[in-house]
């Protein structure tokens, strides 16, 4: 019965080193299991603010790209409106140069009619001698 109580004590003594070998190589994997996790997370975690870094510029290019746009669509309207304006102020100036005028023409017409009635008429029927006759 030796021989089996002895046999029995080292297979419990191998098997002991053998979970020891165990424990060892699964803190072992688990090391290189949480290491491999850890940096695969830190190059996601790069990866992901490259894209936000990448994303953030390409929103501020086309924000850009919109701002001048829209600036250059306001001047074009700006002038256009500015050019719209001088050819407005032109055309009421014209015809605010023109209705002067035929209103001076016509004050000059009726003060000409009215000095014409004031002046004596002489026996040929002229109404002045520096005008021709206008009788018919």
């Amino acid at each position: 019965m030796l021989k089996p109580a002895i046999l029995a004590a080292v297979a419990a003594v191998a098997l002991a080193g053998c979970q020891e070998q165990i424990d060892r190589q699964a803190d072992r994997q688990a090391d290189r299991v949480g290491n491999a996790m850890a940096e695969d997370m830190d190059a996601a975690a790069a990866n992901v603010s490259s894209s936000l870094d990448n994303l953030g510029d390409a929103i501020r290019g086309q924000a850009d790209r919109v701002g001048e746009s829209a600036v250059d669509e306001a001047a074009n309207q700006t002038s256009r409106a500015a050019d719209d304006l001088a050819d407005q102020i032109r055309r009421h100036g014209d015809r605010a140069v023109g209705d002067v005028g035929a209103a001076l023409q016509r004050a000059g017409a009726s003060l000409r009619d009215r000095d014409r009635a004031r002046e004596p008429v002489d026996e040929r029927g002229y109404d002045r001698t520096d005008q021709r006759d206008e009788r018919r």
